[in-house]
């Protein structure tokens, strides 16, 4: 019996609908937020660093929040689980379809530096560093903290959102 060989899909999945799970995910795009915000969706391409993998783990009605240039310019919700894609360079990768809600009021994150710092706690793979700024990199999860503390000041300034995204309450400390 030949061994079965596993592919990434090549087409946008259609999972049935499931409970929503909601976990947070925060993506840096300073490259690639226009072309990605314009379009719907996030990429990584194959086989590359934990931040590039980490697309494997996002599932649909998963909460991402979008940095560019050190702000919170969008918060998305994930539409379903990531896809083999080749992006208009030619780079072949994964995509993951995202509904995406730009903020009215961006968040800077460069002038939470020392809160950074705080609720990063020392734990691995986080979007910032031990300076409190942004780490190099596309994907990260986040530490329960890092998580609330982001998500309240977005509903603090754009309280909106919570009628777009109400997955978020569970998550505002305010």
């Amino acid at each position: 019996i030949e061994d079965e060989v596993q592919q990434e899909p090549t087409t946008p999945p259609t999972t049935p609908p499931t409970p929503i799970r909601a976990k947070v995910f925060w993506v840096f795009q300073n490259q690639t937020y226009d072309e990605e915000s314009y379009n719907g969706y996030i990429f990584a391409g194959f086989y590359g660093p934990h931040h590039w993998e980490r697309l494997k783990e996002v599932r649909r009605g998963d909460i991402i929040i979008h940095s560019f240039r050190a702000e919170i310019v969008a918060v998305s919700i994930a539409k379903d689980v990531a896809y083999s894609w080749r992006r208009y360079d030619g780079m072949q990768g994964r995509r993951i379809d995202c509904d995406y809600y730009r903020l009215r009021r961006c968040i800077s994150t460069s002038v939470r530096k020392t809160k950074n710092i705080e609720l990063c706690g020392g734990a691995t793979y986080q979007p910032f560093n031990t300076n409190g700024t942004g780490n190099q990199g596309y994907l990260y999860d986040m530490t329960f903290k890092l998580r609330d503390y982001y998500i309240s000041e977005i509903v603090k300034y754009n309280p909106y959102i919570l009628d777009k995204i109400p997955e978020l309450r569970k998550y505002n400390t305010l």
